[in-house]
């Protein structure tokens, strides 16, 4: 299975995924080096770039998005996606979360959240079955396969509570807290790992998807309640069991096109709500209900110029690629880059972009992964034409200076260029090959 790890700090929820046995998602710790913050010197977006084009145009010129290279696309394996879901809440008596648990999933079936997070995708919109309550006391710790075991024994032996096991439903598993969930082959814990995943297994001839959420309070940041972290955790896994059902024998919607594969391996995981789960403004909050969703990446905004993940705020989406002329080598992976090698520097050309008219230019910076989330020893170091960050807007393209100081044993070494507004960022990856 596929975990990722995620957490909010300070305005970004940073993550790391992992290639493991688990199957979908979870929610995790930041990394301790915190925040990608923009060096210190980094005032105002509004006061740096004053020889910056103009960003407005005449009224009677349409505004139109720079040339920029193009963002990532998550590709359709052979596998099905489940056209028209159902869910059911799962929950132990006597479960504080049952009542709040069971409002939300019921919220999401038919929701526009819902639509806009998969339609394009073939997904259809999602029916919530009557709830099943369990009078029985789970054990304090469980593994995946033990999960797995015991829901297909109360499927089997439990049919007037149950029904039949039904391939289109999501089983929405709900732990109360204090219960322990491992994952074996990872050494995987919940709410230490990971906040969540979803996966299948045998019940009969019949293939059953569940999703399994366990009750970790604070486990998104500090002061975040449990029913913050549960609304997050369980409307991403049945976004990514809809969208992905069975992610290792019959993928569907989980696999970047070559150029960007590298994304994958720092920045979510290739599923459609991991590439969502680094992004400011994620989660999604329901102007209606304050209910709080994970959002979806959507290939249709990210070819289109706009924020590729949706539902995504009502303002202005800017960016700021790097030009990528070289295929290079990352972990075994064949990705778009730049060749530089050990103790010498390029300049690389950085596109900047947004999709509608900015406040101003906007603050760009770059950062090292090695440093910033790994707090290794740096690979790389970065200048802007001789300055610690740079700015600009639409159609602006700005010099990024970039040193390999120590090369990485992955024969790649990756990057982050963050383009910050007020209180808005926004981030692309790169990478460099030695």
């Amino acid at each position: 299975m596929a975990i990722f790890m995620m957490n909010s700090h300070a305005g970004l929820r940073e993550l790391v995924w992992l290639a493991c046995a688990l199957a979908a998602c979870g929610t995790a710790p930041s990394p301790a080096t915190g925040d990608a913050a923009a060096p210190a010197d980094t005032a105002d977006a509004a006061t740096a770039g004053a020889d910056s084009a103009a960003d407005v145009t005449a009224p009677d010129v349409p505004f139109e998005v720079a040339d920029h290279p193009p963002a990532p696309q998550v590709l359709k394996g052979k596998g099905a996606v489940l056209a028209h879901p159902h869910a059911r809440v799962v929950t132990f008596d006597g479960d504080p979360q049952r009542a709040t648990a069971e409002a939300f999933v019921t919220a999401i079936g038919g929701s526009v959240y819902w639509s806009a997070a998969t339609a394009e995708y073939g997904v259809g919109d999602l029916t919530v079955d009557a709830p099943i309550h369990l009078a029985i006391v789970p054990t304090p710790s469980v593994t995946e396969s033990e999960v797995e075991v015991f829901l297909a024994e109360q499927l089997t032996r439990e049919t007037a509570l149950w029904g039949q096991p039904d391939p289109a439903t999501i089983y929405v598993l709900v732990y109360p807290q204090g219960v322990t969930v491992t994952e074996p082959q990872t050494n995987g814990v919940s709410c230490k790992d990971f906040g969540g995943y979803h996966f299948l297994t045998a019940v009969g001839a019949v293939s059953v998807h569940y999703a399994m959420i366990p009750a970790c309070p604070g486990f998104d940041g500090p002061g975040v309640d449990l029913a913050h972290t549960f609304q997050v955790a369980a409307s991403h896994e049945l976004l990514e069991a809809a969208t992905d059902p069975d992610p290792y024998a019959a993928p569907a919607w989980t696999k970047l096109d070559t150029a960007h594969a590298g994304w994958a391996t720092i920045a979510g995981g290739p599923e459609l709500g991991d590439m969502c789960t680094f992004v400011e403004g994620d989660p999604f909050t329901w102007p209606t209900t304050g209910y709080t969703s994970e959002r979806a990446w959507s290939d249709a905004a990210a070819a289109a110029s706009r924020d590729p993940c949706q539902p995504a705020p009502a303002e202005p989406y800017f960016n700021a690629a790097p030009e990528t002329p070289d295929t290079v080598t990352y972990a075994g992976l064949k990705v778009a880059g730049v060749h530089i090698a050990a103790g010498q520097d390029a300049v690389v050309p950085v596109h900047l972009f947004s999709d509608a008219p900015t406040a101003g230019p906007w603050v760009v910076y770059a950062t090292d992964y090695a440093t910033w989330y790994l707090q290794a020893a740096p690979q790389l170091q970065f200048d802007w034409d001789g300055a610690t960050k740079s700015s600009g807007q639409n159609g602006d393209v700005l010099n990024l200076h970039i040193t390999v100081v120590k090369a990485d044993v992955k024969k790649a070494e990756p990057y982050f260029i963050f383009s910050r507004q007020g209180q808005t960022t926004h981030f692309w990856v790169g990478f460099v090959g030695n």
